[in-house]
């Protein structure tokens, strides 16, 4: 795309995932086989940008990745605290459940 001095070039991640077939058959016109499909899947990623003063390439963010980022992050601190938690109920129980005997609770 060219606007002005300045071109556009549009940038992509694009996937494609094939499949496969077979088959077999004898002389006498008998056979079988079976196959598989495949799919393709693109997203833009960013451009680059060409103008008098050189190229420059910019990205577009991908939600998907900053929604996983997040999910990652707190299920990170969720795994840290239920450590936490286990480390301190161990600590409690080898302490002898963290409870005192009474006669020291009495002064």
């Amino acid at each position: 795309m060219r606007n002005g001095d300045h071109v556009i070039v549009p940038v992509a991640r694009v996937q494609l995932i094939g499949g496969g077939g077979f088959g077999r058959g004898s002389g006498d016109g008998e056979g079988a086989g079976g196959g598989g499909g495949g799919s393709i899947d693109a997203a833009p990623v960013g451009f680059i940008e060409l103008g008098p003063s050189g190229a420059r390439f910019e990205s577009i963010p991908d939600p998907v990745a900053t929604a996983r980022a997040v999910r990652t992050g707190a299920a990170a601190l969720t795994t840290l605290a239920g450590a936490l938690a286990g480390v301190t109920a161990l600590r409690r129980r080898r302490d002898g459940g963290g409870r005192r005997p009474i006669g020291l609770l009495r002064r």
